[in-house]
This record gives structure tokens, C-alpha cells and sequence, in this order.
């Protein structure tokens, strides 16, 4: 079963998300939110998938106004069948940061497809690259408990981090290693700044040290917007890096639709990550495309 293992949808008719209904719209690392403001509902997703051999996905909190309220959006979608046959797990969102945060965890491990909730770290002072509100410290009392209530509710961590940032979190992961985490967008893998990727390849190797990280081969359009194009070996080089990182037990793709279709159609990243892994075992293939993911979220 081919399984992307991170996208989006989002009804603007029915609920509120106030990244994509309110002011103008953001220019973000991936471009200009703007072509996102349209409603990008489940029907509209599975087509897509479908399309490019996808059988089940795993939905990523992108938000709404009311975390829980999303969460149960989309578990009211999987119970009507609305989704047509199609599987789907549930990643949340919750203030890890937060006093109050463990508790609040209880309640979305109760919905019976949440799998995982969905914190940024990745902090920098540049508006436009920042996916945080504020700096993070992995170390904090609050977060720290955070973290091990996840491990202890079998939920996993999404982590959206930037290189500078990997080896806080690495040490956060050697102190609890009981806590499923998954990096997702590739680690993003930043070239400004960061000549040759050293800062991005060395604190992957760090997580990777680690048994209990995993990644998401994701994202690559909102670091290279070509990448499915004059990119393309660019972005088979970083596939290639991540994989023998990570091995092909704990690397999995995703499609990140529809924020990737700024950059890229869908069967268009799918047809990428296809040449990239043309040559490797059949059970590594099957692994990338669907069956880690099956495993790690709990199919």
C-alpha cells in the first residue's frame, strides 16, 4: 500500500483557519500563500492521490482555529466514510511549551485515529522563514513533560526543525528515547546560510544516532522550488543523503499537499521520488513508499 505520509485539506467555507482567511497574504519560505486561499477539501486530495497510486495518507494539523476541533473534523470524516475508502491518520497540534499541555494531550489521544501532534521549533528571527512563534528550549521543565506524556500515550512528535536547532533536540531524544519523534520536510535542508548543507548534514547525522527519530522525505519544494525540475538532481542528492542517513526503515515520503503545489503537481513529486529510489531493492521502495509509515502511525 503506498501511504503519503503528510498532507493537508482545508474547508474555508465551514471552519475558520486564520493563516489563509485573515490579512493579507503571507509570503513564507514556500512563496505566496496567496494561490492557497481556496478550499482544498478532502474529495479534492483523494483525487489527487489516487492519481499517482496513493492508497492512504496521514492529515497534518495546518491551522484551524480550534486544534481539537480539527482533529475531530477530520475523525468525523474517516467515521461518515466520507473519505470514500480511504485511510487516513491523524496528526494534531498542541502547544508542547505549554504548563498545562500533558493534560491536554489526554484528550486528543482519545480520538481513535490521532497517531501524533504536530509542534514547530523551527524558530529564526526572519519572518518569512520562521515556523514558530518563538524560540523553543527542548530543556524547559513544561516542554520536557510534554514530550515524555506523548512517549507515555503512544502519540509521536511531528517536528518541524531547522539544522541549527538538531542537536538540542538530539540530546532531548538521548535523555527521553521513549518518544516517537518524526522530522518532518526533509529536515530542511536550507542552502542560505549554510554553504554545501554542512549545518543540515551534520545535525541529521546527530538524529539519526538515535533509533527512536524517524523523517519524512518532504517539503523539498519550499527549500527549492525547481526542484522537480532543473532542481532535480539537487534533490536527488538530499533523497540519497537522508536515506543512507536514516536507512529505508525509517525514512518515508510525502507529498505535503497542497502547500507542495506552489512548487510542484502532485504526480510530479511522486514521479521524483520515484527516479530517486528506481534502483534500490524492491523492499526498500516499499518500505519508503508506504510501509513505514503504515507502521509508524499505526495503519
Amino acid at each position: 500500500m503506498r501511504v503519503d505520509a503528510h498532507f493537508h485539506i482545508w474547508d474555508l467555507e465551514a471552519h475558520r483557519f486564520p493563516w489563509l482567511q485573515q490579512g493579507e497574504p503571507m509570503v513564507r519560505l514556500y512563496g505566496n500563500s496567496a494561490p492557497l486561499r481556496h478550499s482544498y477539501r478532502i474529495e479534492d486530495y483523494i483525487a489527487d492521490a489516487r492519481a499517482s497510486g496513493v492508497e492512504a495518507g496521514v492529515y497534518v494539523q495546518c491551522g484551524m482555529e480550534d486544534p481539537f476541533e480539527e482533529v475531530c473534523h477530520v475523525q468525523e470524516l474517516v467515521d461518515t466514510n466520507r473519505c470514500d475508502n480511504f485511510p487516513i491518520m491523524i496528526v494534531g497540534h498542541a502547544d508542547l511549551s505549554s504548563d498545562g499541555c500533558a493534560e491536554e494531550l489526554e484528550r486528543f489521544a482519545q480520538v481513535p485515529n490521532v497517531r501524533g501532534i504536530r509542534y514547530s521549533i523551527a524558530w529564526t528571527p526572519d519572518p518569512v522563514a520562521t515556523f514558530a512563534l518563538k524560540p523553543v528550549a527542548l530543556s524547559s521543565d513544561s516542554f520536557v513533560r510534554s514530550f515524555t506524556a506523548l512517549g507515555e500515550l503512544d502519540l509521536r512528535w511531528d517536528c518541524l526543525v531547522y539544522p541549527a536547532q538538531m542537536h538540542d533536540l538530539a540530546a532531548l531524544c538521548e535523555k527521553h528515547p521513549s518518544t516517537a519523534v518524526v522530522i518532518n520536510h526533509t529536515g530542511l535542508p536550507l542552502e542560505a546560510g549554510d554553504p554545501g548543507l554542512n549545518r543540515w548534514r551534520a545535525g541529521m547525522r546527530e538524529l539519526a544516532q538515535h533509533p527512536q527519530v524517524s523523517i519524512k522525505i518532504s517539503g523539498l519544494g519550499m527549500v527549492r522550488h525547481d526542484w522537480t525540475g532543473q532542481g532535480v538532481s539537487w534533490a536527488q542528492d538530499v533523497i540519497a543523503e537522508t536515506i543512507g542517513m536514516f536507512g529505508s526503515e525509517r525514512c518515508m515520503f510525502a507529498s505535503n499537499y497542497p502547500v507542495e503545489r506552489l512548487a510542484s503537481p502532485f504526480e510530479d513529486v511522486y514521479r521524483a521520488y520515484e527516479t530517486a529510489v528506481a534502483n534500490r531493492p524492491e523492499e526498500e521502495r516499499r518500505n519508503l513508499f508506504g510501509e513505514n509509515a503504515r507502521r509508524l502511525y499505526g495503519f
